[in-house]
């Protein structure tokens, strides 16, 4: 099974939508070949694999695809502190070490955690830490 799909699809399309502003829908095979004639655009797809597959893109798609994609907020490195192993016992499960550079979730994805669950990452990294001594 491919691993091509519609999401993948929708950014080429939306990288040729500027040049062809006459075309009102790109037809991409799993080998990101694009056409504007779906008979073609099968025909090729015929000589790639049984399944067939072509994604049909509209104009109004590959926009929004673009516009969802840049918006998309990026990740972040950090500089790992003592704090952090304190209140993310599992970085110290995963051996990640002070001084080390992690990547963060985009700032949407960070969870917050409650005073509770802070307490309780505290007390499983004192526990780590005092296991390992």
């Amino acid at each position: 099974m491919s691993k091509f799909s519609k999401v993948a699809a929708i950014l080429i399309a939306a990288s040729y939508f500027p040049n062809y502003p006459q075309v009102s829908e790109f037809h991409i095979t799993e080998d990101e070949q694009v056409f504007e004639d779906l008979n073609n655009a099968t025909n090729h797809a015929r000589s790639l694999s049984k399944e067939e597959l072509v994604f049909t893109v509209s104009r109004e798609e590959a926009e929004a695809g673009a516009t969802a994609e840049e918006q998309k907020p990026e990740p972040t490195m950090h500089i790992v502190t003592a704090e952090d192993l304190e209140a993310n016992p599992e970085l110290v499960e995963k051996g990640v070490k002070v001084g080390d550079e992690i990547e963060l979730p985009a700032k949407e994805e960070v969870k917050q955690l409650t005073a509770a669950e802070k307490r309780a990452a505290t007390n499983a990294a004192k526990k780590a830490a005092e296991a390992k001594a």
